[in-house]
Parts: structure tokens; C-alpha cells; sequence
């Protein structure tokens, strides 16, 4: 390690003030073993300081005088004095001491500062911002540092205070205002570090992986890295330093706690559930260990027993067979492989809810004897970290070697654009919990995140008092939809939601695990419908889901219709487009329905209709190879496409049909004639006409075509052969 000469220093400090040039190029810097513990450091906040640089080439700079009157240059001034008079020869200070243009050097220094504090022969604690130590909180005149001394409320400095053995504290005039072991009950007070580990040191009290994480859980760091950085030390860990990686570094060192310890109190943060989500079994921030000063181990054997004491009472009212427990060799034993983390734990799934399981610990919290729990929800290969499941769990528990998630690389928020206009008889009557919700012409968004990952919207008859509710969710980075029309004997909306949302909360990670199957090997971004038939009555809710468009949104349309006769058996999605539609049919099919109705459209809807029908015929009138290019443009503003395969299914493509078409005669035949003399008509028509019907028929319209095709080149000739055309309201 780079040390301070002392007496070099303060020489070369004391030419500077007589203008004596005997020894200009004084070497104040000398390297040192850690080991002989005679040299101090310092423990301080950082300012306006002097970097290595800067102090090798002092005494040949230019500016050594406006260096010389920095708040850091003075601070290392004072703290060699202090060394001197206390006997001792050298002084490490990481402003100046550590060469930070050598990445190695500071990825060095920094794997090895704990050990430098705890071996120093004394640390002094410079707290810059009072002038007696803080017998209480004071937030007025600590305003933003957790009511205490700057000093207390950095990352750096918890490693800095519980490694050195003799630590010293001085205040802004450099008195010295008490020491570690006289003022153990009060830092305890205000870092939440037990005074036994400030007297004693950590060795003496083996604190748990989490008790040390949430002792740093309120501190702060300039950068994000340094948050996890800092904990290298009290963890017993090393790794590389990455700056830039931001809050992987987080999960980096938990990786590495976990590949030299088994101590489970690391997958125990959050105990109280205070985050309602679904992530990884690793904490993405520091401050979810918060709540875990007290989280201690539990050694295997005691875990074991305490487990076996606690099912061997749950399980006697059901069953005579014993729990079977797997040795302790290789129970406690992590494997970190590219599926997760590998381990045994004891699981217990829930009531009515086959994805979600309560696992035990071996661990405690407080004065409790039994073993923490953790909920668990299975989605593909691995577990998650669920939090939200309710009921109790099923008293028949069972060892299972689990992979648990440790990467949580999906997008942490989704937005759902519903549209509900076809819906009739039904109301909307919001949305539990109450969340922000864009409210759009006929549509409306609801945003989800790991945050809030679950929305559940009611409609009502209030007449009829019948209720059914749509929930949209999010979990594991897959959203999902579900419609929920069951008998209901609920006083009111609002109850009927919480009933809805309660059962959400367990059931959402099934539900997202099916709505992945279902999109498992599907090419593009098909639509699916849903069917959910409203008790004792005709009528039945449709969903139809859909792909993203442009905006990344996933769209959803609500109708409901007659029922079909369709609704035993289990519901589940259905694909609306398993066929592909070539380009240019499509193009006839839109063109054809579209022309025929658009007598009747209001001002701005004919306008829209115009520039389609042009781009149409601007498309029609290219050569087959650069239709293809060209035909998508002019339709993805409207439609919210990227391909043009994608107009069949789409939401948006059949609303607006709809709203063309209507149910108002089609006026004098004169009039009907001569739009149908401007269609462009090919045999492909009736091909993607059949297609096109059952996805329209399921937004609550029914189209038939009935088309005799004789083809020429005439538009009256290919009028003549055009038998009938019916647009009917169902």
C-alpha cells in the first residue's frame, strides 16, 4: 500500500511557508506493508481534495498555492500532525494515496480497504459539519442525512467505522470529540450496528449476510456501484469493479456471497412484504434489506428439527406418514448454474393456487423460534420471489431441489390499450386498485409495473345487479388477461373487485404462465380470443387479445355477444389468425368492404376513407413485385401495423369497420352501383372473405359476401358478375 511520509510531509509543508528550496523533491509518498500496523488513516467526507497527482508534483506546480488552500490539502495537513503527535510515522488517505488513473490500482484498493482499516494502528474520524458529537437527532440542522452527521449517512464510511479496532473522532476545528469504545451505545443508536461489532468486531459476533446489508440499507454513495462496492469488505468477498454496470453490481455481489456462504438470510429480504412484486430471488436494491437487522441463521441440524417439529403437528390430522428429510450433506449446498441458483428447500404450495409455494428458510427473525418464509411462484424451469399470495398453505410439505431466477432482465412496466365501446348493457365502473388510467376516445390504458402488477376492471347491468370483471396482469415480464364471469352474490361493484383481486393475487402466476404457452413457437404477433359466458343468461364476454403495435402496448377489445353454444370445457385462448392472408387480398378485401359503405360516413371518417381508397389504387397500380414494399406504408399510421398479415385480427382494422358499415340502408341502387364499379375485384376475395368472417363475427358484426366471379378486365362486365354484397348487423 501507498503510504504518507509524515515528517516528509510536514517538511516539505514547512519549505512552502519560509521559502526554503534545500530539498525540493521531497518524496512524501513511501509503499508499506499493511501488516505492521504502524501507520494511521483517515475516515472523512469527501470535498474540494487533492488527488496523487497533484501531491507528487506539488512542489512544481504552478498553482501550488491555490492547491494548497483547498479544504482537502488542509485536512491532510492537520491529520499528519495528529499521526506525528501520536507517534506514529504513516498515514493512508484515499484521496491521495490511490492512483485513480490505474483502473487496476483502484480495483485493487478497494478489494483490500477493509483489511487497510482494520489494521491500522488508528483511524481518525474527521466530522467536518458539527462541533460535539450529536447526543440526539437533529433533522433541522442535518437536514437530508438522516438527521446526523454527514459522516453517518455514507456507504463508505460503515466499513470504516466497524474495521478499525481504535477509532477517533474529531470535530470541524480538529478537537478530538470521543473514540468507538466510550461511544458504542450511542452509534449503535444511530447506525443500527449492534455495539457488541463496535467493540469487538465482526469476528465476535457473526452477524447474518442480511443483518450487514441493512446496516448499508440507508446509506448512499455518489455512484450507483459503490452501494454494493462498499459491502465487499464486510461480506468477505472480491470481485472486479465495473463502473458503469450500475445496479448489476448489486447482483454481481450477491452472486459471489452466495458461491462462499451458505447462509440463506440472503434470499430474506423484505420480510414484512412491503414490495408487491414478482422478481428474482435476489434483491435489485440495497434498501429491501432494511427490515433485517434482526434476521439471524439457523444452523442445518436445528433446522431441521424445528421443521420436522412444526409438519409433524401440521401433518397429524391428516396423514401417519413421516416427512421425508434429505441428509444434511448438500441441503445447505448452492450451485450458481446458468438455470439459477440450485439448492434444496422445503416447499408447501397453497390452496387453489398450483403455482405459487411457501418455502421455509434457515434462518429466524427476532425472538421467534421458527423458521422464515418466502413465497415462491413457478413459471417455465425456475422459482421467483412472489409477494401478494393469500390464504394458507396446504399442510403437506415436501424437500424439492428448486432452480431459483437470480436475473431479472424483463421490462419492468406494461401498458394495456383496452377498448370497450362495442360492449352494451354493461357500464364501466373503474378499475381496483385505483391506478392512473389514460381515458382515450372509446378506449382506455392501464399501465402495470413489478410495482403494481395486477388491475382488475368491473363492469355492471345495475339493473340486473351482474357483474363481470376483466383482470390484466403482469408477472415475470409476461403480461396476461382474464375474464372472470362467474355466479356472484356480492352486494356491489366494489365488492365484487376486491373478491376478483384477492384471487388474482395467488392465481396471476399461473395465468402468465399459460398466456406464454400459448404464445410458445408463434410466429409474428397473432390476436387471441377469449370466451367467458355470464351465468344464467344468452350472453357471453369476448376478449380478444392482441399483438403490439408501434407503441409497444398490447391491445385488448371487450364485446359483449349472444352466445354460440360454445362454453363447455375449460376456457382458454383460441387463435384468431392461424392462416396467413397474401399482401394484396387483403388489400382487395379492406378496399371492397370499405368502398361499398362509405355513402354513409360522417366528414372525418370520409376523409380517412379517401386517403386510404387512393393509397389503395396508387397500390394496385404497381407491378406485383413493389406492392408488397409499397402497401404497408400507407396503412401503419391507421392500423398500428408492421405487417400487413397483421390487418387480419386487428382490433383497430375491424372498429373502424364497423363504424363505416353500420346498419344504414344502402341507399338507391343507382348510387350502390356506382361505388361497386369502382372496386378492383379478384378471385381472392372470396378466399379471404371466409377468413375474415368469424374474426368480425367475434367483435358482434356478421358480414357475408356472396360474390360470382367471371373475370374481365371491363368494370362493368366485372360489375355484372358480382351477384350481391350484404353488410347485416348481428
Amino acid at each position: 500500500m501507498r503510504l504518507i511520509d509524515v515528517n516528509a510531509f510536514l517538511e516539505r509543508e514547512k519549505q512552502f511557508q519560509s521559502w526554503l528550496w534545500g530539498k525540493p523533491n521531497l518524496t512524501v509518498f513511501v509503499e508499506r506493508d499493511d501488516m505492521n500496523k504502524d501507520y494511521c488513516i483517515l475516515s472523512h467526507r469527501w470535498g474540494n481534495e487533492v488527488c496523487y497527482q497533484e501531491m507528487v508534483e506539488l512542489a512544481n506546480m504552478g498553482n501550488r498555492r491555490e492547491i494548497r488552500r483547498r479544504d482537502g490539502y488542509h485536512k491532510i495537513l492537520r491529520t499528519c500532525e495528529q499521526t506525528k503527535n501520536d507517534g506514529f510515522k504513516w498515514l493512508w488517505v484515499d484521496t491521495c494515496c490511490i492512483d485513480k488513473q490505474s483502473s487496476s490500482e483502484l480495483s485493487e484498493t478497494i478489494n483490500s480497504m477493509y483489511h487497510w482499516y482494520k489494521n491500522s494502528g488508528r483511524c481518525y474520524t474527521y466530522l467536518h459539519d458539527t462541533i460535539f458529537f450529536p447526543t440526539k437527532r437533529d433533522d433541522e440542522k442535518f437536514k437530508g442525512f438522516n438527521g446526523w452527521p454527514e459522516w453517518f449517512s455514507r456507504g463508505w464510511t460503515l466499513q470504516e467505522l466497524i474495521a478499525p479496532k481504535d477509532l477517533q473522532f474529531f470535530n470541524k476545528d480538529w478537537k478530538c470529540i470521543g473514540d468507538k469504545q466510550t461511544l458504542a451505545f450511542k452509534l449503535e443508536e444511530i447506525t443500527r450496528v449492534p455495539s457488541s461489532v463496535l467493540r469487538d468486531g465482526l469476528s465476535s459476533y457473526r452477524p447474518s449476510v442480511a443483518q450487514v446489508m441493512s446496516w448499508a440499507a440507508d446509506r448512499r454513495t455518489t455512484r450507483v456501484e459503490d452501494r454494493a462496492y462498499s459491502l465487499m469488505g464486510l461480506l468477505d468477498v472480491n470481485m472486479p469493479m465495473l463502473y458503469g454496470e450500475g445496479k448489476k453490481a448489486f447482483q454481481r455481489l450477491q452472486l459471489e456471497v452466495i458461491r462462499t456462504s451458505n447462509d440463506q438470510t440472503i434470499f430474506a429480504w423484505d420480510p414484512e412484504g412491503k414490495t408487491r412484486r414478482t422478481s428474482s430471488v435476489l434483491a435489485d436494491d440495497l434498501g429491501l434489506f432494511k427490515d433485517c437487522h434482526d434476521v439471524v441463521e439457523i444452523e442445518p441440524k436445528e433446522f431441521n428439527r424445528k421443521m420436522l417439529s412444526v409438519w409433524s403437528s401440521s401433518l397429524s390430522a391428516v396423514t401417519d406418514m413421516p416427512v421425508a428429510i434429505p441428509d444434511d450433506q448438500g441441503l445447505h449446498v448452492f450451485t450458481i448454474a446458468n438455470a439459477g441458483i440450485q439448492m434444496w428447500l422445503p416447499v408447501v404450495p397453497y390452496y387453489g393456487c398450483p403455482s405459487v409455494f411457501q418455502a421455509a428458510l434457515a434462518c429466524r427473525k427476532g425472538d421467534s423460534m421458527m423458521p422464515m418464509t418466502i413465497d415462491l411462484a413457478s413459471f417455465g424451469s425456475n422459482y421467483y420471489r412472489y409477494i401478494g399470495a393469500i390464504g394458507r398453505p396446504q399442510p403437506l410439505p415436501e424437500y424439492q431441489q428448486l432452480y431459483l431466477a437470480c436475473r431479472d432482465d424483463a421490462r419492468h412496466d406494461f401498458t394495456f390499450e383496452v377498448d370497450d365501446s362495442a360492449v352494451s348493457g354493461f357500464s364501466r365502473c373503474g378499475i381496483f386498485p385505483p391506478i392512473p388510467d389514460v381515458v382515450l376516445p372509446n378506449s382506455y390504458c392501464i399501465a402495470l409495473s413489478t410495482t403494481n402488477p395486477l388491475a382488475t376492471v368491473v363492469y355492471a347491468d345495475s339493473s340486473a345487479k351482474v357483474y363481470f370483471a376483466i383482470a390484466f396482469g403482469y408477472c415475470f415480464g409476461q403480461e396476461w388477461v382474464h375474464v372472470v364471469c362467474e355466479q356472484q352474490n356480492v352486494p356491489s361493484a366494489d365488492h365484487f373487485a376486491k373478491k376478483v383481486d384477492e384471487r388474482m393475487r395467488n392465481s396471476g402466476a399461473a395465468y402468465a404462465q399459460r398466456m406464454a404457452e400459448v404464445h410458445f413457437g408463434k410466429e409474428g404477433e397473432p390476436y387471441y380470443t377469449k370466451h367467458g359466458h355470464l351465468p344464467k343468461s344468452i350472453w357471453a364476454v369476448n376478449v380478444v387479445y392482441g399483438a403490439r403495435g408501434r407503441s409497444g402496448n398490447c391491445k385488448v377489445s371487450i364485446d359483449v355477444v349472444q352466445c354460440a353454444g360454445c362454453c363447455g370445457g375449460r376456457p382458454g385462448w383460441t387463435l384468431t389468425n392461424p392462416h396467413p392472408v397474401t399482401p394484396v387480398a387483403l388489400l382487395h378485401t379492406a378496399a371492397n368492404l370499405r368502398v361499398c359503405c362509405s355513402h354513409n360516413m360522417d366528414t372525418a371518417t370520409r376523409s380517412e376513407f379517401n386517403r386510404l381508397r387512393d393509397s389503395f389504387h396508387a397500390i394496385c397500380h404497381r407491378s406485383p413485385n413493389d406492392r408488397k414494399e409499397v402497401a404497408i406504408k400507407p396503412f401503419m399510421d391507421v392500423f398500428g401495423i408492421r405487417h400487413l398479415k397483421d390487418l387480419v385480427g386487428n382490433i383497430t382494422f375491424f372498429e373502424r369497420l364497423a363504424s363505416f358499415s353500420g346498419a344504414v340502408p344502402w341507399g338507391p341502387t343507382r348510387r350502390r352501383e356506382h361505388y361497386i364499379s369502382q372496386l378492383f375485384v379478384s378471385e381472392s376475395v372470396a378466399l379471404v372473405v371466409r377468413k375474415v368472417h368469424p374474426i368480425v363475427n367475434t367483435l358482434g358484426f356478421a358480414v357475408r359476401i356472396l360474390i360470382s366471379f367471371q373475370v374481365s378486365a371491363h368494370p362493368v362486365t366485372r360489375m355484372s358478375s358480382l351477384s350481391k354484397i350484404l353488410l347485416l348487423p348481428s
